[in-house]
């Protein structure tokens, strides 16, 4: 009897753990958001994208089972401004009306023939604060944590940039 106690109590503790992981889950559009939303959101949240390393975002038709994986989302970080994003974003937040829908692009000037905005480190910082406002609105108890965090990010991307920028500078002599 004591056995069959612990047993259940593990599988419930199994249980309660696999739902808590579930409710941790952030989605973005393509894998280098997942870099930034992980370095601003931190190790306890699971970020997954919905094109796969690799994949093109041109002829990206999500799955059935991508779609199906949002429901147990809190967020779902997009770049704003690419094609299949703005044709299923309304789909989405019909069928989802708890997921916050994040355009990420929100602040910054788009060429509407580059939707590569994460390539200026401006850009990908002004990404970085989006995307941290929208962690404090999901987690409001740990906004200085997000905040914290961002900062953070912000330092390490500058100081590559000005590493890179001083390394071209001295190939042009």
């Amino acid at each position: 009897m004591r056995a069959i106690c612990s047993i259940i109590m593990i599988l419930s503790l199994v249980a309660c753990s696999h739902i808590e992981g579930d409710s941790r889950q952030l989605f973005v559009t393509i894998e280098p958001y997942r870099f930034v939303v992980e370095a601003v959101a931190g190790e306890e949240w699971n970020v997954r994208s919905i094109v796969s390393n690799g994949g093109n975002p041109e002829t990206f038709d999500p799955m059935p089972s991508d779609l199906l994986a949002l429901a147990s989302s809190k967020a779902y970080f997009m770049v704003g401004g690419l094609g299949f994003e703005n044709g299923w974003k309304e789909k989405i937040a019909e069928l989802y009306p708890h997921l916050l829908l994040v355009d990420t692009s929100q602040g910054i000037e788009r060429d509407e023939d580059d939707p590569h905005v994460w390539t200026s480190p401006d850009n990908i910082s002004l990404i970085a604060d989006n995307i941290c406002g929208a962690m404090c609105r999901i987690d409001s108890l740990r906004a200085n944590y997000y905040n914290k965090r961002l900062m953070q990010f912000k330092e390490r991307l500058f100081e590559t940039d000005s590493i890179v920028e001083s390394k071209l500078q001295s190939c042009k002599g």
